[in-house]
């Protein structure tokens, strides 16, 4: 009787099951490892990093972009669409429907966001750069809600700076202050900030009628030295999470961008007001200008601050 042997299987195949499975054994170790880490960091983070999803859960938020029925906005979206509704393409000129789906985004990101001393203020990266271009927009509402926890008397600067009856966004100084932070994680979103503010206030002593003196551009001034002095303590903050967080690089690009930012005058707004004085043909070391520019410096830091305490209340 004859028997015919089975084939047998050449060495690599015979190697190749076990190998294959050994791999596929790593591969679902590894993806378990990540799907842990990925867990864990963002119930770690996850009132830190608001998403967008939590956002459009707001019905302000909702009714005030006016997505369509069904549509699922994701984060670029969400962005686009606040471009659209609350921007103007004109400097402190908005309608009513602008101003209430920019008030609506900025309540609901302050919500989103936890509270207290070691809260740490951040939205989704896709926001920080859109919501900081929409509120560089708003520099007189943002001027006007600063300067409420601060001893400076708007005077007539609003009006002026109007141009006539507008709509005005109506949040807190701390929704304001907090979401500015929150943005100003992006260090382009904190330039577009600042550089609006700088140019703002620049406008507003340019504004003042020919023949006008010191007197006449006090109160203005002293304002547009408050804005930059919240500027001034949220990036000092931006710092001192980076430095409490252990992350290197982060840190030194923060401290980089403010080492170079106070030591860079167009950020003093005392600076600008000798530029304003010496061009109107006023001696910029004459003593009325030298007291305005002691009561604009006092101003700035004040208003730094006043916001360092938003940002990290002793409660």
């Amino acid at each position: 009787m004859t028997h015919t042997r089975e084939p047998t299987a050449p060495e690599s195949a015979r190697t190749a099951r076990p190998r294959r499975t050994t791999a596929l054994f790593i591969s679902l170790v590894v993806l378990a490892a990540c799907a842990v880490g990925g867990g864990w960091w963002w119930y770690q983070h996850r009132d830190s990093l608001p998403d967008c999803t939590r956002l459009l859960d707001d019905r302000n938020v909702r009714r005030a972009l006016a997505p369509a029925d069904g549509e699922n906005l994701d984060c670029a979206a969400l962005a686009a669409r606040l471009r659209k509704t609350a921007t103007s393409g004109r400097t402190d000129r908005h309608t009513p429907g602008q101003v209430r789906a920019l008030t609506s985004v900025l309540t609901a990101v302050d919500h989103a966001m936890p509270e207290g001393p070691k809260a740490v203020l951040r939205i989704d990266p896709e926001l920080r750069v859109p919501l900081a271009k929409t509120l560089a927009e708003y520099p007189a509402d943002t001027r006007a809600i600063i300067i409420r926890p601060v001893t400076v008397s708007a005077g007539d600067e609003e009006g002026q700076d109007g141009q006539g009856p507008q709509a005005h966004l109506s949040v807190s100084s701390t929704v304001l202050v907090r979401a500015m932070r929150a943005a100003s994680e992006s260090t382009q979103a904190f330039s577009t900030l600042h550089t609006a503010h700088v140019e703002a206030g620049i406008a507003l002593l340019n504004a003042a009628p020919p023949g006008a003196g010191v007197d006449d551009v006090k109160i203005k001034a002293r304002v547009a030295a408050c804005a930059l002095g919240t500027l001034d303590a949220i990036h000092h903050d931006a710092l001192r999470d980076a430095q409490d967080e252990d992350d290197p690089e982060q840190e030194q690009a923060t401290d980089r961008q403010i080492s170079d930012w106070v030591v860079d005058p167009d950020t003093q707004m005392n600076h600008h007001l000798s530029n304003w004085a010496e061009r109107r043909g006023i001696d910029p070391d004459s003593g009325e200008v030298n007291n305005l520019e002691h009561d604009v410096r006092n101003d700035q830091n004040t208003s730094a601050q006043t916001t360092d305490d938003i940002l990290n209340p002793e409660f």
